[in-house]
Order: C-alpha cells, then sequence, then structure tokens
C-alpha cells in the first residue's frame, strides 16, 4: 500500500500552526513533517514497531498517561499509519493498535529523498495524480 498523503488546515493549525508551506514541497512531503515532527508520535510509531498494541502499553513504555496519546494516536490513524480495531468481548472498549509499516517506510522514504535532493519530491501517488478519494487537500 502506497502512503496517501492526508493533511488538511485542521492538522496545520491543530498540530503545527506555525508550518510554512514551501514551494518544493510535496504534500506527502509536508505529512512526514507533520508526523515525523513530534517526539511524541515518534515514539508510538516506535513501540508499535516493537510490538505494543494498546494505549496502556505504549503509554507505559513512554512514561506518558494514556490521556496524552488521545489526539496523537487518532492523526496516525488518520495518515494511515496506524490501524486500530476494537476488541470484542473485553470490558470497556479496548483497541488493539497495528503500525502499517509499509505506509510508515513510505512517509519517511518521501521525506528522506527531500532532504537528499530528489529532483521530484512528489510521491508515486501524488504523480500519478493523487487518485483516490481519501486524500485531503484543502490548503
Amino acid at each position: 500500500m502506497l502512503y496517501k498523503p492526508v493533511i488538511s488546515r485542521f492538522d496545520i493549525l491543530n498540530f503545527m500552526p506555525h508550518m510554512h508551506t514551501i514551494h518544493d514541497q510535496s504534500v506527502t512531503v509536508r505529512s512526514a513533517i507533520l508526523v515525523f515532527g513530534n517526539t511524541l508520535r515518534v515514539g508510538i510509531i516506535r513501540q508499535l514497531y516493537l510490538g505494543k498494541t494498546s494505549r496502556r502499553e505504549i503509554a507505559k513504555a513512554l512514561a506518558v498517561t494514556e490521556d496524552s496519546l488521545s489526539r496523537q494516536i487518532p492523526l496516525l490513524v488518520d495518515h494511515g499509519l496506524v490501524t486500530s480495531e476494537i476488541i470484542r468481548g473485553e470490558v470497556g472498549r479496548p483497541v488493539k493498535y497495528t503500525l502499517n509499516k509499509e505506509a510508515t517506510r513510505a512517509l519517511f522514504s518521501a521525506l528522506e529523498d527531500y532532504f537528499r535532493g530528489a529532483s521530484s519530491p512528489l510521491s508515486t501517488f501524488e504523480a500519478e495524480g493523487l487518485k483516490g478519494n481519501d486524500v485531503k487537500q484543502d490548503l
């Protein structure tokens, strides 16, 4: 699965209020900066990569409260880097989180390519004309 860039005015205003739009940065590169530009989000991605699956496990491993994850995990889910699944039959509404490693690598790769001065900062997805209805581009 290719990374499908999802970035909206809400993301910019609420997560990176001082983010400037740079003319040669693709939507994918801006999404990567949004996602990887936060130490807590990077920590969450790492813990998921290491096999943690619940808010409790992730919070404990990062020495933060579960509440501190409440704004960060949904952003990762919205960007397609994390999937969430409600565990049926359990007390409450426990959720199992899983890292989409392929999408995470693709997003990180787009940022890395940009850093290295790639001639085309567009991802394959963007180069194909941003196909798909779930991409938000209302900057």
